[in-house]
C-alpha cells in the first residue's frame, strides 16, 4: 500500500510540476552543483531555464530530494550532474528512465578514479589527496581540463533538447572551450616552476587539481568527516610543514575552519583560501575567476615564479 501511495503522490506531483520553461520556449535544465550550473549558463545563455537541484547555500553533500524536486528532476529537458557527491541524486537518476543524451554525468569516468598522486617517498607521513567518498574524490571540476571536456557534452545535450538552437549553443560552447583551455594553460605555466610542490588544507577537496598539475595535497581531514582531526594527526602535519618550510595552510572559505586555525597557530603559517566551488560565488565572480583566484593563492603559497 505504501508503494502504491508513493507512486500516486509522485504521479500527481509530476502533473503539477511540468517545467514552466516548456511554455516559455526555453530548455529546462536541472543542475546539481555550481560547476554544472556554470556550464549550462555559459552554453545555454538565455535559451535555458536552470533550476539548481540543491537549494542556494545548502550543503550539496546533504542533498535530499522532495517529491516535487524528484518530479522536476525526472521531467526536466536536460539534467547535468556530477555523480559521487549527492547520493540521493545518483540513486534517483539510476532508477529514472531518462534519455541518456540529455542526462549527463559530468564526472564521467573521473567519478570512478581515485586522485592519489605521490611522487615523494615519505617514511614518516602519508599524504591525503582527496575529499574521498569510499576512496573516490568527487571534486573533478577542480581540474580545468575536466570542465573543458564537458563543454561538448553539455552542448550536445542542449542541442538534443532543442535542435533549433544548435547554432547558438555551438557558438557559446566554442567561446567557453577557448576560455577554459586558456585557464588550463595558465595553471600549467603558473605552477610549472615552484619552490614547493606540496600544499596543506584543512579538509581535502583538491586531489584532482593536484593530480593534474603534479602537486601534493596534504589534508587533515578526508571523506565527509566534519570532526576535528586527532592531536596526533595535527602534530604530524605541523611537523611536515616545519620540515618542508610550508608557510601557508588553506581553508575553504574566508572564515577559516578550526583545523586551519590550529595548524596556523602551531606553525606560524598564514591562512589563505582555496575555494572548492561547491557553492555559487557571489556575482560577478564565476567558475573561471574563482579558479584564477585559486591559482594565485597556490602560486603565492608555493612560491612559484
Amino acid at each position: 500500500m505504501k508503494k502504491i501511495a508513493l507512486a500516486a503522490t509522485l504521479a500527481l506531483t509530476l502533473a503539477a510540476c511540468s517545467p514552466a520553461s516548456h511554455d516559455s520556449g526555453q530548455v529546462s535544465v536541472m543542475s546539481s552543483i555550481y560547476p554544472a550550473q556554470f556550464l549550462a549558463e555559459r552554453i545555454g545563455g538565455d535559451l535555458v531555464d536552470i533550476t539548481p537541484i540543491t537549494a542556494p547555500g545548502a550543503d550539496p553533500h546533504e542533498t535530499e530530494l522532495t517529491p516535487r524536486r524528484t518530479a522536476e528532476l525526472i521531467e526536466s529537458d536536460v539534467v547535468l550532474w556530477f555523480s559521487g557527491i549527492q547520493p540521493a541524486v545518483d540513486a534517483t537518476l539510476a532508477e529514472a528512465k531518462r534519455d541518456e543524451s540529455v542526462t549527463i554525468d559530468l564526472a564521467g569516468e573521473h567519478a570512478h578514479e581515485d586522485s592519489d598522486h605521490d611522487d615523494h617517498d615519505h617514511d614518516d607521513h602519508d599524504h591525503s589527496h582527496g575529499h574521498s567518498h569510499d576512496g573516490i574524490d568527487p571534486h573533478v571540476w577542480l581540474n580545468p581540463e575536466v570542465m573543458e571536456d564537458n563543454v561538448a557534452l553539455v552542448r550536445d545535450a542542449l542541442i538534443a533538447a532543442a535542435p533549433e538552437h544548435k547554432n547558438a549553443f555551438t557558438k557559446n560552447a566554442e567561446k567557453l572551450h577557448t576560455e577554459l583551455a586558456q585557464l588550463h594553460e595558465d595553471f600549467e605555466s603558473g605552477l610549472s616552476s615552484c619552490t614547493h610542490r606540496t600544499f596543506v588544507t584543512g579538509h581535502a577537496a583538491f586531489g584532482h587539481l593536484a593530480e593534474e598539475f603534479d602537486l601534493e595535497q596534504v589534508a587533515a581531514l578526508t571523506g565527509d568527516s566534519h570532526d576535528e582531526p586527532s592531536p596526533a594527526e595535527l602534530a604530524r602535519i605541523a611537523k611536515l610543514m616545519k620540515d618542508e618550510n610550508i608557510t601557508t595552510v588553506f581553508s575553504q572559505s574566508v572564515e577559516p575552519d578550526a583545523t586551519a586555525k590550529t595548524l596556523a597557530r602551531e606553525t606560524g603559517a598564514a591562512i589563505a583560501v582555496l575555494d572548492p566551488l561547491e557553492f555559487a560565488p557571489k556575482a560577478p565572480a564565476d567558475y573561471v575567476s574563482v579558479m584564477r583566484d585559486n591559482l594565485a593563492a597556490l602560486s603565492t603559497a608555493m612560491e612559484c615564479s
